[in-house]
């Protein structure tokens, strides 16, 4: 699989997995997410042990190398290649075919099973901001977190954009227009989340 040039090589296979393991972003993630699956820990230390692992992903997945963006693996297991995807949530706005049919889940990439997990993302003021500022700052913040402008984010042009979010209340609007964020937010509630920190 390591000698193919492109993911469209593979296109008349359909017992593989599809996964981008080779972008630097994506690399880096998935090397911390397999250090957190194998030590049982949501926020791990570095392990010698991710590499290896990375290693046999690369040798098990279809590996799409650098002239094929996020946006083409997507696309490709959206035209028939594999039975799965590994990939983040919001590559599902990219599933004209195989949305609806696609069920969205969690992976352990060691032995331990159910390894859960929720990503958030952050809002921070350095400590140097003081009165005013630091008021405009916080309003802001809040205007960022507040429900409808996260609604409103998650669709585009009609579309979805199936944002794993980290509040509640958007979920309801969404899933009645958009059934897979059913799904997501099954996943983002699941009482035995960790929220993993990355740098």
């Amino acid at each position: 699989m390591a000698g193919a040039e492109h993911i469209t090589d593979f296109d008349a296979e359909s017992e593989i997995l599809v996964i981008n393991s080779e972008a630097p972003i994506n690399r880096s993630q998935y090397a911390i997410e397999i250090t957190a699956d194998m030590l049982g820990a949501a926020n791990p230390p570095a392990d010698e042990r991710a590499e290896t692992v990375l290693s046999l992903m690369d040798q098990l997945a279809v590996k799409a190398h650098r002239k094929d963006r996020n946006r083409q693996v997507a696309m490709a297991y959206d035209a028939g290649i594999g039975e799965g995807y590994i990939g983040f949530s919001v590559s599902m706005r990219l599933l004209q075919n195989r949305g609806d049919r696609t069920e969205i889940r969690t992976i352990s990439f060691s032995d331990r099973e159910n390894v859960f997990r929720l990503y958030t993302d952050a809002a921070a003021v350095t400590a140097g901001v003081h009165g005013r500022r630091l008021e405009k700052c916080l309003e802001l913040m809040n205007v960022m977190a507040e429900g409808d402008i996260l609604r409103k984010l998650s669709v585009r042009d009609g579309q979805p954009q199936y944002l794993l979010l980290s509040r509640k209340q958007p979920y309801q609007a969404l899933k009645e227009r958009f059934p897979l964020y059913a799904q997501l937010e099954a996943l983002a509630e699941n009482e035995k989340n960790h929220v993993i920190l990355t740098p």
